[in-house]
């Protein structure tokens, strides 16, 4: 499984989770970020949990206005997730 350094404010498993929900970073995105995880300077951490909250508010005010399109991408990322977190040994 993969880890952040032992220093970081962030714990591994919400980090996960975050990338795990971010709708808009395709399998391979993910697969970089979770191959980066342990040499991730804090800073670097705190700004893509940032970044992958704020997308995640982004995508709920989306979709209100197409939920059959933001439905229809969670869907796959969620498929995606399923082969990624075999590959990489993550939690369900």
């Amino acid at each position: 499984m993969c880890h952040l350094h032992a220093e970081s404010e962030i714990s591994t498993e919400k980090f996960i989770q975050l990338l795990k929900g971010c709708l808009s970073l395709d399998t391979e995105e993910k697969q970089r970020v979770l191959e980066a995880m342990p040499g991730l300077h804090d800073f670097q951490i705190q700004e893509l949990v940032k970044v992958f909250e704020q997308e995640r508010h982004k995508f709920a005010e989306l979709y209100s206005e197409s939920p059959a399109d933001i439905h229809r991408l969670m869907v796959l990322r969620a498929e995606e997730w399923n082969e990624i977190r075999q590959g990489f040994s993550l939690p369900d």
